[in-house]
């Protein structure tokens, strides 16, 4: 467990190896650290991982992952189960083959929901995303292409939330997932929010001051900024930074609320 409502850990499947399929309660994310050849299956459909890729699998929905290229594939794994466990909720079950068919061709869903297009009389029929696969180059390319316009925040930097294309809603009704970007010579202000986070740098150095302690990250480094703890950043060289918490089950119950310090 990393806060009081979610669970980290990190994951890796060796050269040749397979999560076999199942499903459970817990919704989960995760952060694709290292590693080439990766690939998750969800629902039927197939995508392979890169470095940096945000990838979720909803609450009840099959999955099953493997490594086929050379490489031992890493991800930062993100769960909702201590959500769950508070509930007494938790249920799982295996797949009937270590691996799903594949029905859908790779991009199905992004094609289907996030271009801008929806098919006609598309309706949601969960709360989670009807898309899973949220590639790292879109994403950079989103955050340089804002970096442009030399609009920071003074205590974030410029810092997106993953949403589900369809809703603008997360892609996770219990989790958020965000992922931040960093000038080089980034000095921020010091900031709150009630909401614990996890903390994974994806590129560059980054130094947080959490309360009185300073901790620097590097890349694949991961770290919790505890809820409601006087936290800043700063990067000498740039950074960009994914992170998750429980903002949207705090938000939905009225909970969630941040402070800035004064100037």
């Amino acid at each position: 467990m990393a806060t009081n409502s979610l669970y980290a850990g990190i994951q890796m499947i060796l050269p040749g190896e397979t999560a076999p399929s199942h499903r459970h309660t817990a919704s989960a994310l995760r952060l694709i650290l290292s590693g080439q050849g990766g690939y998750t299956t969800v629902n039927g459909e197939k995508v392979h991982m890169s470095k940096g890729d945000f990838i979720i699998t909803p609450s009840g929905d099959f999955h099953d992952h493997g490594a086929e290229g050379p490489d031992a594939v890493m991800w930062l794994d993100g769960l909702d189960v201590p959500i769950v466990q508070l509930l007494n909720a938790g249920f799982s079950a295996d797949g009937d083959d270590d691996r799903q068919n594949v029905i859908r061709p790779a991009g199905d869903s992004v094609a289907r929901y996030s271009s801008g297009l929806v098919p006609v009389g598309y309706r949601p029929t969960t709360p989670a995303s009807a898309v899973f696969h949220y590639p790292y180059t879109r994403t950079k390319a989103a955050l340089e292409q804002l970096a442009i316009a030399d609009d920071w925040d003074p205590a974030e930097g410029i810092k997106l939330r993953f949403t589900d294309p369809t809703t603008g809603r997360s892609p996770i009704a219990s989790m958020a997932a965000f992922m931040q970007m960093f000038p080089a010579g980034f000095h921020g202000t010091r900031h709150r929010e009630t909401d614990a986070a996890v903390a994974c740098v994806v590129e560059g150095v980054l130094q947080i001051m959490l309360g009185d302690d300073l901790v620097e990250l590097r890349e694949g480094d991961v770290a919790v900024l505890p809820g409601w703890l006087w936290r800043s950043f700063k990067s000498t060289e740039g950074c960009i930074l994914f992170s998750f918490s429980d903002r949207p089950l705090q938000e939905a119950l009225g909970f969630w609320k941040s402070e800035r310090a004064a100037a």
